[in-house]
């Protein structure tokens, strides 16, 4: 059946955690397995929260589910902010035939605000070294798509005849190639 409860977060990710035991935003539910969520996230793939939901599905049928839903955690473990490749992970690493779900009612702001999370920078400062030609330096928004930057400036990422024949950056080719010499720490997976 469905359960509802309240839940105390707190993790490195989540510096501020007596905020979030107080916020009647926070709920949790527990669902089928087969939850019926499709998830969303911002453009580092991490905050995920509820893009959609399945017609039918167990957190359609809830009637606790909404769409733009948080994700705070699964089954206690905490997820705040994490990545979608953890989200998962951890899915896949839980047993029986349901899941707890913590979820925050708000949007990514508004729960980032709650949770203390002061974000990076803005913009990242990206250098272009190619042979034979002067460095360029420029600004880009952070959680940017750097192919998208590079050739918006008419840098060129790929090689020999795939400059004409790639797919536009969809990630159904693998031609263009960027080398990351420094601060590949804070790029999301390759793609």
């Amino acid at each position: 059946g469905l359960r509802a409860s309240r839940l105390f977060y707190g993790s490195p990710r989540c510096p501020s955690p007596a905020i979030v035991a107080k916020d009647d935003r926070i709920y949790s539910v527990e669902l089928d397995r087969k939850t019926g969520i499709d998830w969303g996230c911002d453009l580092q793939l991490r905050w995920p929260y509820v893009l959609g939901m399945q017609p039918g599905g167990a957190a359609e049928m809830s009637a606790m589910v909404e769409i733009g839903d948080q994700l705070l955690g699964i089954n206690g473990i905490n997820l705040v902010g994490a990545e979608m490749s953890e989200v998962t992970d951890t899915t896949s690493a839980q047993e029986g035939d349901t899941l707890r779900l913590t979820l925050f009612k708000g949007g990514r702001a508004e729960l980032q605000s709650t949770v203390g999370y002061e974000g990076g920078p803005e913009t990242v400062r990206i250098t272009v070294k190619q042979e034979g030609k002067p460095d360029e330096t420029f600004e880009a928004p952070a959680g940017c798509n750097l192919r998208d930057e590079l050739t918006k400036r008419r840098i060129n990422v790929y090689r020999s005849l795939t400059r004409w024949t790639n797919c536009d950056g969809k990630q159904l080719c693998g031609t263009c190639i960027v080398d990351v010499t420094a601060g590949g720490g804070g790029c999301t997976r390759k793609s």
